[in-house]
């Protein structure tokens, strides 16, 4: 072989490696891209599973928070009023039996009347006293506005 036939061996092998390098560059980039794009979904995925879990747990704590103050078994039912009557005592005690009575007499077909909507819990803790004095914030955070259209409430007031 002459250095002629050698150079152009030389150059043809260079050139070669040349290309081989270009496409496996391309390639390179291709697996990155694709490796970038696959991180990218598994982070926006375990995101959305962080976030859906963190949804979950807030509505499990919502739910723990009412089912301590409110009864379960209540439920409104469309094209009637649904009213919550709650009788307290003069020792600050559920008076079931008087409402009862307010219950029933004010029962109809367009009215549905619970008077056992609420636990004692939550007049022990002071959600009755907060509401009786006007606020309205526990109506809120209980969520009641969206499943009774009233709140009727009676004090037997404390003999001094």
């Amino acid at each position: 072989m002459d250095k002629s036939e050698s150079n152009h061996a030389t150059t043809f092998i260079v050139f070669f490696a040349v290309i081989a390098l270009a496409i496996n560059s391309v390639r390179f980039r291709e697996i990155y891209s694709e490796r970038e794009t696959q991180r990218s979904s598994q982070l926006a995925e375990q995101n959305q599973a962080q976030a859906q879990s963190a949804i979950q747990d807030a509505a499990a704590k919502h739910a723990q928070y009412v089912a301590q103050y409110v009864n379960p078994g209540f439920s409104k039912r469309p094209g009637t009023q649904s009213l919550a009557l709650l009788v307290v005592n003069q020792n600050g005690k559920l008076d079931s039996q008087v409402a009862y009575v307010i219950a029933a007499h004010f029962k109809s077909e367009n009215v549905a009347v619970s008077s056992s909507f609420f636990t004692a819990k939550f007049i022990s803790d002071n959600l009755f006293n907060k509401i009786f004095d006007g606020s309205t914030d526990i109506l809120n955070q209980l969520g009641l506005t969206n499943s009774l259209d009233g709140f009727c409430w009676r004090a037997r007031p404390c003999n001094s």
